[in-house]
């Protein structure tokens, strides 16, 4: 019973040591100093790698890597993310276009398509006419010029619809 109780008192000071050492990150992040974000998230993933924030650490490490250039690395912390965030799902679409959109600045438009059509499936998604803009210009540059006129079509009408949504990624489409 005293192993159990000392169990849960050290799992709680882990989990309040993850809550600050997220924070930290955060104040770090929202000062601009980018590099040293990725520091501390990378850091609380390897010392917190059971704390609930440790998934939210992949997901900002992702965003970080694709505002730096750094694709591959974004898509791979993206994945971590979703596989340890459960269902959040409004982060977790976000995540996915982010490794959509840094499959297409890659020049992977078979990996940009593949990650980009699960909007085809989540309609409402705040994400989903970006994820579509990008989808088309990714079939454009694969040669499939109607797939990609459709889509455009369906973009063209879903953006008359004032609730279009917001994006975390900043990427106008190019």
């Amino acid at each position: 019973m005293l192993a159990a109780y000392l169990f849960n008192v050290s799992a709680g000071e882990k989990t309040s040591e993850a809550n600050k050492m997220f924070e930290d990150a955060e104040v770090t992040l929202r000062s601009g100093d980018m590099e040293g974000a990725l520091a501390q998230f990378e850091t609380m993933t390897e010392e917190y790698p059971g704390e609930k924030l440790s998934a939210l650490a992949y997901y900002q490490i992702g965003v970080i890597k694709y505002n730096s250039g750094s694709y591959d690395e974004s898509i791979e912390a993206l994945q971590e993310f979703i596989d340890k965030s459960g269902d959040e799902t409004v982060i977790m679409e976000s995540a996915i276009l982010t490794q959509g959109l840094a499959s297409y600045k890659k020049g992977d438009w078979q990996k940009a398509v593949q990650y980009l059509s699960v909007f085809d499936n989540k309609a409402g998604s705040p994400f989903e006419l970006q994820a579509k803009e990008h989808l088309a210009k990714a079939y454009d540059q694969m040669g499939e010029k109607d797939k990609a006129d459709t889509i455009r079509k369906q973009v063209e009408q879903q953006s008359m619809n004032p609730d279009r949504g917001f994006s975390a990624i900043s990427d106008s489409p190019n």
